[in-house]
């Protein structure tokens, strides 16, 4: 798996591992910088804009509601994370908008909403949203498969919410299987 440098070296994606900061997983001890990285590989899989890159970096910083109300009150030149000299003006914009748009897509349509095989999802009107979507559910499915399918109490509904997702971003998961393998 390769991460363009542009990327490696770009505010966004050290904003992100300061985020995490060596952080891991309870369930599974991964590092959850690796969610990052296989979305990142996804991404260059499908040629998504450098933009979108960015912006998948941040998505975790913006998802959480208390991180993205943190992020509310800081000034421009105002450090996003304590000790890493980055502020919001530092970051692409569009990442910015990218990554407000996946929130609000996203927590619409999370697993504890998911009613059925057949619900309907409002994807964004924006195509760098929804390419960072692909990234999220396609990487979030392949450690679900991996890590919790048939161990999980909530298998099956998970199981039906990755593929509901697939089917609406026009994807499928054997398409980027070999990224894990």
């Amino acid at each position: 798996m390769t991460i363009p440098q542009e990327v490696l070296d770009s505010p966004e994606y050290r904003v992100i591992s300061a985020f995490y900061d060596g952080q891991s997983a309870a369930r599974t001890g991964l590092p959850y910088i690796k969610h990052i990285d296989e979305g990142l590989a996804v991404l260059d899989r499908i040629h998504a804009s450098l933009s979108t890159r960015k912006a998948y970096c941040l998505h975790p910083i913006f998802q959480g509601t208390h991180s993205f109300k943190d992020l509310e009150g800081k000034k421009n030149a105002t450090p996003i994370i304590v000790g890493v000299n980055i502020s919001l003006a530092d970051l692409d914009p569009l990442a910015v908008i990218y990554a407000t748009e996946y929130r609000h897509t996203a927590n619409n349509h999370l697993v504890k909403h998911h009613t059925g095989p057949d619900q309907k999802i409002a994807l964004s009107p924006l195509h760098g949203v929804n390419d960072m979507l692909i990234a999220d559910k396609i990487q979030n499915y392949a450690d679900f498969m991996k890590y919790h399918y048939g161990a999980h109490t909530n298998s099956d509904n998970l199981h039906a919410y990755f593929l509901n997702w697939h089917r609406h971003l026009g994807v499928d998961f054997h398409d980027f299987a070999d990224l894990w393998s």
